[in-house]
């Protein structure tokens, strides 16, 4: 007799950077009711100390330390082909967004809201990507924003990105992005993407831009 193997369902997947946002995320984290596997990748330079807390409040967490390299962006795409080996149907990007001003604070807390609020969000999430094939973002309304208008420093980095990993170009249609990079989506959306960081890692850089890298 032979059983049908069972999909895993969601990973959650947090960039912890700035140590006291890591915090307020593990509070919506711990008030979730639905399962999920939790992949952590951490700053080289994290104490001990840290490490541990992180242990007691999540014991089963899966932690990786990666080098202050390619913002929260390269160490979110280093778990794909991990979570697509595993069947995972959806994953939740978050990290520890912090910015300069007030406003990134409040910035921060509405999309920690829009995505975990609800104590049966993942359980919420899990179904809209079961009941929609075509589903491959799920996030706030609020800070889904236009590509063409937004493009800033980025267009021509983005027509050489589209190329190099899909021989395709920019939509001429208007298109859409989560502003502060933090939403749900199918991991085998990233598998390309995956392979192209993995391979090309060396073109992120260790430094911090509101705007113009490779990783916006």
């Amino acid at each position: 007799m032979f059983f049908k193997k069972k999909c895993r369902q969601t990973a959650v997947v947090v960039h912890i950077y700035h140590w006291d946002v890591w915090q307020e995320i593990a509070k919506y984290l711990k008030q979730q009711r639905g399962e999920y596997t939790l992949y952590i990748s951490l700053d080289i330079a994290i104490s001990e100390e840290k490490i541990q807390q992180i242990k007691i409040a999540f014991p089963k967490a899966q932690m990786r330390l990666v080098p202050n390299k390619g913002m929260d962006i390269l160490p979110f795409l280093s778990f794909i082909p991990e979570l697509i080996k595993r069947g995972y149907q959806q994953v939740l990007k978050l990290h520890t967004k912090k910015g300069t001003t007030e406003f990134g604070d409040i910035w921060r807390k509405s999309v920690l809201d829009s995505l975990l609020s609800d104590c049966d969000s993942i359980a919420h999430a899990e179904a809209a990507f079961k009941a929609n094939p075509d589903l491959k973002l799920l996030g706030p309304a609020a800070f889904f924003l236009s590509g063409k208008k937004l493009m800033l420093d980025n267009q021509p980095t983005l027509e050489w990105l589209c190329e190099a990993i899909s021989e395709t170009s920019i939509p001429r249609e208007d298109w859409g992005f989560f502003a502060g990079s933090m939403f749900w989506s199918r991991p085998q959306t990233w598998k390309a993407l995956a392979k192209w960081a993995k391979e090309n890692k060396d073109l992120f850089c260790d430094t911090y831009a509101q705007d113009g890298l490779i990783v916006h």
